[in-house]
């Protein structure tokens, strides 16, 4: 039993670490430039789908980090 729960640990630490790598995706510039929390937010409002996809993705890591504590 124990076994099977380190193979989950480690499925939701991968799956979390894809989710964060995709939040930093979406704070980052084409020039590799990461945009601060004002300049985000404004990038929020004027595009809409990025603030869906955004949600998602936060909503998801939080669902992971519950069900790792969990374990």
């Amino acid at each position: 039993m124990k076994k099977e729960n380190l193979q989950k640990k480690e499925q939701i630490k991968s799956l979390m670490s894809l989710i964060e790598d995709r939040i930093w995706d979406l704070r980052t510039l084409k020039g590799g430039i990461i945009m601060d929390n004002e300049v985000f937010k404004l990038v929020l409002k004027k595009h809409p789908e990025i603030k869906k996809e955004l949600d998602i993705l936060e909503s998801r890591s939080f669902n992971l980090k519950r069900k790792l504590w969990k374990l």
